[in-house]
């Protein structure tokens, strides 16, 4: 008698793939920022996915069909945030480039 195997992906597997972003982070000089966070926040306000920027200020996401913000940081800029997004299965992966402005710069001890 034959032996039959089966493959089960889980269907987490599955939507966690449904979509792609994919993003580029400058300075205001447009150079590219390299170790920058990327995080995928869901409608729900919960961070779905983060990740960071590599040498040329690029990261990809791939996320679950829904709505999301995507904030870019890193120390020494502002925080830059983009709001509903929708990624769906169908739609090409979004492409965001975000230009995080220099943040405040201070010295010595804040009182």
């Amino acid at each position: 008698m034959a032996t039959r195997f089966a493959v089960l992906i889980p269907f987490t597997l599955l939507a966690a793939s449904a979509g792609e972003i994919c993003v580029t982070a400058v300075d205001a000089t447009k150079a590219p920022l390299p170790g920058a966070t990327v995080t995928a926040i869901d409608g729900r306000g919960h961070k779905s996915r983060s990740t960071t920027t590599d040498e040329q200020g690029g990261a990809c996401l791939n996320l679950a069909e829904g709505n999301y913000a995507v904030e870019f940081s890193l120390t020494g800029f502002l925080t830059v945030r983009y709001s509903t997004i929708r990624v769906r299965r169908d739609a090409r992966p979004w492409r965001l480039k975000a230009e995080l402005p220099i943040g405040e710069v201070t010295e010595g001890r804040l009182f």
